[in-house]
């Protein structure tokens, strides 16, 4: 039960992760002018997880 458990969160970590990227790629889609930096923070961000 207790690995069930396990899977299930990291499921819903995963889809918040998800939704977080998709929202920070809309933003990005209405600033358009610091994409490169926001993209370098992003990669550092996946790096650091």
């Amino acid at each position: 039960m207790r690995v069930f458990f396990f899977k299930k969160d990291i499921i819903i970590w995963g889809v918040i992760l998800l939704a977080a990227i998709l929202v920070l790629l809309l933003l990005l889609r209405l600033t358009g002018g610091e994409a490169e930096t926001m993209e370098q923070s992003l990669i550092s961000i996946m790096k650091g997880v």
